[in-house]
């Protein structure tokens, strides 16, 4: 199978090198770089037109950063008849609908397990459970970067020196917003939802969010006195079988949550990741590994690529959900102590509108959501 690979950052070079450690079939004949950057290996080039209409390639590994052009590329691939493999969740949660929509039209497959949970198959695993079991919720650790920070903070370090001891690391990029701010978990949670649901939020209704910006270890300790500890996730409900209703309604959410410290997300650290669904036959199911790192990342795409290579099914594009604040609900606890009650649109709003006077907010779920 010979693939072009777009990106050659973290991701894409350790996917290059993983495939040369480990023969598999798998070719990488072209690879996408900036102008300027395609001297020394004659698969190089600056040409997206010359890798869309190689009819020799099959897939285009996409691992750029960054919405666009690899939004624009993923699309423009698909529509040449090519299979598609990436983790950019920023590129494809916002269009997820049409891109699978044109991917089944041509007869391609557009593959992103990367996507979401790092190395975790967790994509694959709703997408398999959902065939039968019925999914109603989903929560999970599913941002390497901000589980890291805040395990570290645990151990006393501020969080600028947790940040700047990820960034070193790796697991934080040097502009980490999109991280702190819960902005990558959003996609996440949409891409989760797809796989899970088979249903995804309209353009027009927002995720709600609370980020970490504000996380201080002043807060860490408040949450150890009431035997808590904080985790950084996103976490989802679906109601599908609802009367006369013309579709599945949905809640999604993302926040910092606080947690029993002997739960089992409580003992996720550093960066990996922790999933979890509940299904109506199954009941719960949990899975763990690394969520970030170029290494993993490459990993869980070369993985897409072997399931290409052994004929995967075309997706089924999802639907667009009915918001349903009522589905998510709980209390939030703000750093000065003050606990408040309700939706968790409520709460994120509340942690917007009072953050400055009362600091950091977590969110504490109905236990339900949780259930296992």
């Amino acid at each position: 199978m010979n693939i072009a690979l777009l990106g050659y950052g973290t991701v894409g070079r350790s996917l290059d090198v993983l495939l040369s450690e480990r023969p598999v079939g798998i070719v990488v004949s072209r690879i996408l770089r900036r102008s300027g950057k395609t001297q020394g290996d004659p698969r190089m080039t600056d040409d997206i037109v010359s890798i869309l209409s190689d009819e020799s390639i099959e897939v285009v590994a996409e691992a750029m950063s960054g919405e666009e052009p690899a939004a624009a590329y993923i699309e423009s691939a698909l529509l040449a008849g090519k299979h598609v493999v990436t983790a950019n969740k920023a590129a494809i949660a916002p269009r997820l609908p049409k891109l699978l929509s044109i991917a089944r039209e041509r007869g391609v497959v557009l593959a992103f397990e990367a996507s979401a949970g790092g190395v975790i198959p967790w994509i694959a695993n709703l997408r398999r459970a959902a065939r039968f079991d019925r999914i109603d919720r989903f929560c999970g650790i599913l941002n390497g970067t901000g589980n890291y920070l805040i395990d570290r903070m645990t151990c006393g370090l501020s969080f600028g020196e947790a940040l700047a001891e990820a960034q070193a690391l790796g697991f934080a990029e040097a502009d980490p917003t999109a991280d702190v701010g819960g902005f990558d978990l959003v996609n996440k949670s949409i891409v989760t939802a797809a796989a899970a649901f088979g249903c995804v939020p309209g353009v027009e209704t927002p995720v709600p969010v609370v980020g970490l910006e504000k996380l201080s270890v002043d807060f860490m300790h408040l949450a150890a006195r009431e035997g808590k500890t904080v985790r950084f996730m996103t976490f989802g409900r679906c109601a599908a079988n609802r009367p006369n209703a013309q579709a599945p309604a949905l809640a999604l959410g993302v926040a910092p949550v606080l947690l029993s410290s002997t739960s089992l997300e409580a003992g996720v650290g550093r960066n990996y990741n922790l999933a979890s669904f509940y299904g109506d036959v199954a009941g719960p199911m949990s899975f763990f590994g690394q969520g970030a790192g170029g290494r993993p990342t490459a990993d869980a795409m070369i993985a897409d690529m072997l399931d290409i290579a052994l004929g995967a099914a075309l997706a089924t594009p999802p639907v667009t959900a009915a918001p349903d604040d009522s589905l998510l609900f709980g209390t939030g606890l703000f750093e000065d102590g003050t606990r408040i009650a309700g939706t968790f649109v409520e709460i994120a709003a509340a942690a917007r509108r009072e953050g400055e006077r009362r600091g950091f907010l977590a969110f504490e779920p109905d236990a339900s959501l949780f259930s296992r």
